[in-house]
């Protein structure tokens, strides 16, 4: 079986407070279905859907009003669950990354999770015995080493899910299953961005709570990664939950 898997990334315009990798994951044929559903919703407009635009009604959507912005938002969150399309999202806190791993770097918080996103679907596809293939969103100031990052992923030593990584495409938004993960990116980056504003959650991430993990790195979790040599293989430990980023629980409890 091959799974691919669409990601996306987001953060604020400043790039100060978070960065955020997030995708939906499913099996090839599943992703046929879903492009027939997704352009049949939005077939009226003129280019790819992005969920910032719809959101604020930038954009493609600066004539449209806030109603059918919102409606076309949970339809298309409806078609996701509709295919039963599973979502993953890590998070990083941009000040936090760059004081105790010491990587200050513009863009060095979006590659870490880059790298995590990477490393944790390659987890899960051993898991189910299936081979998985990474669609990115072709960005040019970051394109060269987000395929440095997968080409380091792929070679990693001794590390058997490897072995289920198959390719790596990165293309435009015209690619149906990438407008999809731009969704699930800025929901994972809204989702920790609001956290403590009291703010409640977004509808979008709250239907898809069951379908959906988001992963956020903290001062602690960060500390004890970097006690532990920052290697790749303690990367991994932390990601297969030996060592524990404790996924973050979708509830109104947590927030």
């Amino acid at each position: 079986m091959l799974f691919d898997f669409y990601m996306d990334e987001s953060s604020d315009e400043q790039r100060k407070r978070y960065w955020a990798v997030g995708g939906l994951n499913a099996a090839e044929p599943v992703w046929t279905q879903f492009e027939i559903r997704w352009l049949s919703r939005t077939y009226e407009l003129k280019k790819p859907f992005r969920s910032t635009e719809c959101e604020n009604q930038k954009g493609q959507f600066a004539s449209w009003i806030k109603a059918d912005c919102d409606q076309l938002m949970a339809d298309l969150v409806g078609i996701i669950l509709e295919y039963r399309i599973a979502g993953l999202g890590w998070v990083v806190p941009i000040p936090e990354y760059a004081s105790i791993i010491g990587d200050p770097g513009e863009y060095a918080g979006y590659l870490f999770a880059l790298k995590c996103t990477l490393i944790t679907s390659a987890i899960l596809a051993e898991r189910f015995r299936a081979d998985i293939r990474f669609w990115i969103e072709e960005n040019k100031a970051t394109a060269a080493r987000a395929k440095q990052v997968y080409q380091g992923v792929k070679a990693i030593k001794r590390w058997r899910a490897a072995l289920q990584i198959s390719g790596v495409h990165f293309s435009g938004k015209q690619i149906v299953g990438l407008q999809a993960a731009d969704l699930m990116a800025r929901e994972s980056f809204k989702f920790m961005d609001n956290r403590g504003t009291g703010r409640k959650i977004r509808k979008p991430l709250l239907r898809l709570e069951r379908a959906v993990t988001v992963n956020c790195w903290n001062k602690e979790s960060l500390e004890t990664f970097r006690d532990h040599g920052k290697t790749d293989q303690a990367l991994i430990e932390f990601l297969a939950g030996n060592l524990t980023v404790p996924p973050i629980k979708l509830n109104e409890a947590n927030y």
